[in-house]
């Protein structure tokens, strides 16, 4: 198999038409024809940086059996026959890099190809959900709560796979009325700083390291009804509606949070895509988040 690490052959004019044009022409048409492209193609990766672009159909047209691609820590598979695949990053680098990762092991039979993924990564990401929702799921009191987890953890632990550590953040949602006490300065340290001792001291399959404790629990309150309230909680209730529906008020909150949004770096940790506006993922969860966070702060006892 003749390997290209340049781009599309057979002068096919797209954005790698220069550097295509400086490939052999003639290919017998019997080998299997593999090309290396670092890049992001097809939609894929759109939280990377958008280096070296270009279309699924240029690659899918330019003549070669098998695209490997990189730039995409993710595996995907963009497209067979041709295949056009993203292995992804040998090792996840944060936790919005999660699952398993590793490298596709590709068996080729003439112009035919079967893959298989092969886990290499020593240590797995994950995003683990735990709903504290008011109801059966309610935990009665915070020391309940702390003594419900490590078994959640645990059981994550033994899904890991070929892994040999999992990293996590703990995502703790639901309607409770345990938010406005999580919601105090150093509560979640306190519980963070707990939890990590005690899946220190357990002996489980794989160690399990909490990263960090994220929060999207709300009040056990009826939003409707404080919105009709003529005070600043009902204010607060009524300005976070706004900000998910409203164009220009989203606008103006999507430029002040564009220095953190916008930041090349900063954007891969806070993991939040799909740009600032009314209705999107980014603005409605700060908006739920800080109507929670004021309205059990300006209704504490």
């Amino acid at each position: 198999a003749r390997v290209s690490a340049d781009g599309p052959g057979r002068g096919r004019e797209g954005p790698t038409a220069g550097i295509a044009r400086g490939l052999p022409g003639a290919r017998p048409e019997a080998s299997f024809q593999i090309a290396v492209r670092h890049g992001r193609g097809g939609g894929a990766g759109d939280s990377h940086a958008p280096y070296a672009p270009c279309a699924l159909s240029d690659l899918t047209g330019a003549g070669f059996d098998y695209w490997a691609l990189g730039h995409v820590h993710q595996c995907k598979i963009m497209h067979t026959e041709p295949h056009v695949v993203y292995p992804g990053s040998f090792q996840g680098l944060h936790i919005n890099e999660t699952g398993t990762h590793g490298c596709f092991v590709v068996k080729v039979d003439a112009k035919e190809c079967a893959l298989r993924h092969e886990e290499l990564a020593p240590v797995e990401w994950r995003k683990i959900r735990l709903s504290v929702d008011s109801g059966s799921n309610e935990p009665e009191s915070a020391d309940a709560l702390a003594e419900r987890i490590p078994a959640v953890l645990a059981e994550a632990g033994s899904a890991c796979g070929k892994a040999e550590a999992l990293f996590c953040r703990l995502i703790l949602e639901g309607h409770t009325g345990l938010d406005a006490f999580l919601r105090k300065p150093g509560s979640v340290t306190a519980l963070l700083d707990r939890l990590r001792a005690e899946m220190a001291a357990e002996d489980g399959p794989v160690p399990v390291w909490i990263k960090d404790i994220a929060l999207e629990t709300a009040p056990a309150r009826d939003f409707t009804t404080l919105a009709e309230r003529n005070d600043l909680v009902g204010e607060v209730v009524r300005i976070a509606r706004a900000a998910k529906t409203d164009a220009a008020l989203a606008s103006g909150l999507g430029d002040t949070l564009e220095s953190l949004y916008g930041h090349h770096k900063l954007k891969k940790i806070l993991g939040a895509g799909g740009g600032n506006g009314p209705g999107t993922p980014c603005m409605v969860e700060l908006a739920d988040s800080a109507k929670s966070l004021l309205c059990s702060l300006l209704e504490e006892e």
